[in-house]
């Protein structure tokens, strides 16, 4: 062995240990005080080779009240042992160590920290990171001190919302830095350390939530978060009392779309004026809806399955074609009850004109290969239809790690940049930047049209569904596109995907924003005709 060579390891724990020596499994541990300190041990060539080893493929485990580092070459007592089942810290951890020579063979542990920092340290001296990357320097060496710090400290003594508060701002950074390279190398290691501050933000939430002395300190710093930030715990898939009522009372401005005489729906749609439907401009052909006596489609209103009913009730309106668009996949439709030729008599939905944001909760209610009225809840905007520069770079990240799963070359490295190849060219395919007048603007298309890319399990006979802001009701685009219905069963009552994609950047499906609908019927002025004619409401 060299004398003086240094080397650092990543050690994935579930607690905090600073150093360990080769002991027989079963001895009581060494004695330690409350706080770990750096230590060195005299080991054999031998145990020195096997603790190098283990530290790479390792897990920290308590076993007969010992804490041990768990490999498979056998297990070693953690030195500290006592004061690690005191902290029990849930984080990824980095260890730097020293293995020197000096007649005998030693470990020596010589800076320990998270492993978000310390491998990003690591890997960007190796990369001799440019000077634009100064500003994500000092934010990852803030927050390894502020990690140091509250990991050395009892639960109740930590200052849980800063720690917090520090993941946040580095991942806000790491977003800037991202901006400012066209390195591949660095981009890489630039979405490594996002997915890695995700990963140690969600343990340290976890694990300071069950704590008792500091679950109301948690508890505060996550009412202060808007909801696109609470992914960091995984997405808000909670509703208040209140949303269900609404959601309900929201289906009711929901309809379906049929041929003449068939029994089926073929597709969806949403009322948004006076007697008004939006829907799919692919779910009507051109020149078949000309108007209310030879138009070959009908409106449905109220076609969904209900408690004590033993087949789903429909109330059948006739309908013509007013407005057809050239370019996007939308048309409106004037309907009417066929029965006594009175207006519908059904609540308008209002049309949202506000930008949506990445990760906004959604519903949409339409009818699934033709089947009653359906919500399908738990949908998330996964790319929204307009971004700025930065929101740019943190969708990019993400990409990057999504891609990597997916890669299947052995090399580390080669895999890393690969998948950050493939996410460059997939983001420059779907975001642009596109020219738009005098402006360029970052704006989600697929198949050269402008869309919001969204996960939210759709069907054939869902297009035209309208997109609905979980919060508040307002309509934020129209279902135009979904994925295959892979493995649908041939039964309508039933539903068995045998192929199930992981959403993301290579699985998404395809809202038409309300706002380009908004811009070509003129709604943003209040003189429209829409607006006068048909009471069309628009709202931020």
């Amino acid at each position: 062995m060299r004398r003086g060579f240094s080397f650092a390891v990543f050690v994935h724990t579930w607690m905090l240990g600073v150093a360990f020596a080769q002991q027989p499994v079963g001895t009581a541990p060494v004695p330690s005080p409350a706080v770990p300190t750096l230590t060195e041990q005299p080991v054999t060539a031998t145990a020195l080779l096997q603790a190098e080893s283990a530290l790479k493929a390792g897990v920290i485990t308590e076993k007969s009240g010992e804490v041990l580092l768990e490999t498979p070459k056998g297990d070693f007592t953690l030195q500290n042992g006592a004061a690690l089942k005191q902290i029990k810290e849930k984080l990824p951890l980095h260890l730097a160590l020293d293995k020197t020579s000096g007649g005998r063979f030693y470990v020596k542990v010589k800076d320990f920290n998270v492993k978000s920092v310390g491998a990003f340290k690591q890997a960007m001296d190796k990369l001799d990171m440019p000077k634009t990357m100064d500003a994500l320097r000092e934010q990852t060496r803030d927050l390894g001190t502020a990690a140091k710090e509250a990991i050395v400290k009892p639960p109740a003594q930590q200052d849980v919302a800063g720690l917090l508060d520090q993941y946040r701002e580095t991942r806000s950074a790491v977003n800037e830095a991202y901006q400012k390279t066209t390195d591949t190398a660095i981009k890489a290691q630039l979405a490594k350390l996002k997915e890695d501050l995700e990963v140690e933000e969600r343990a340290y939430y976890e694990n300071r939530r069950r704590d008792a002395s500091t679950a109301a300190a948690v508890k505060e710093y996550v009412e202060t978060l808007d909801v696109v930030e609470k992914r960091f715990y995984n997405l808000n898939d909670n509703y208040r009392p209140e949303i269900y009522p609404q959601i309900h009372d929201t289906c009711s401005s929901c309809v379906a779309i049929a041929r003449v005489n068939t029994a089926i729906p073929l597709g969806s749609g949403v009322i948004i004026g006076k007697n008004l439907v939006l829907t799919a401009k692919h779910n009507v052909e051109p020149l078949r809806a000309k108007d209310f006596a030879s138009s070959e489609y009908e409106v449905w209103l109220d076609f969904e399955e209900r408690r004590f009913t033993p087949a789903p009730t429909k109330i059948i309106c006739d309908c013509e074609e007013v407005y057809r668009s050239p370019e996007l996949d939308f048309v409106l439709l004037r309907v009417r009850r066929r029965d006594d030729a009175q207006p519908i008599g059904r609540k308008q939905l209002v049309l949202s004109s506000s930008r949506v944001l990445r990760w906004t909760p959604i519903f949409l209610v339409g009818h699934p290969q033709g089947l009653s009225r359906t919500v399908h809840d738990s949908s998330w905007v996964l790319f929204p239809h307009s971004i700025s520069n930065l929101e740019r770079a943190d969708i990019e990240t993400d990409v990057i790690n999504e891609m990597f799963i997916d890669e299947t070359a052995e090399n580390y490295e080669q895999r890393k940049q690969r998948a950050t190849l493939a996410a460059t060219l997939w983001m420059k395919d779907q975001y642009g930047p596109f020219a738009s007048g005098d402006e360029t603007v970052y704006t989600f298309r697929k198949d050269a049209q402008e869309c919001i890319g969204a996960e939210c399990d759709t069907f054939r006979g869902d297009s035209g569904a309208p997109a609905i802001l979980r919060e508040n009701g307002k309509v934020v685009g129209i279902l135009f596109k979904g994925l295959s219905d892979a493995g649908a069963s041939a039964n309508t009552d039933q539903r068995r995907v045998a192929v199930s994609s992981r959403p993301g950047a290579k699985y998404f499906e395809r809202i038409l924003p309300i706002t380009l609908i908004i811009k070509e019927l003129g709604l943003d002025k209040t003189d429209s005709k829409w607006r006068v004619d048909y009471e069309v409401k628009v709202e931020k």
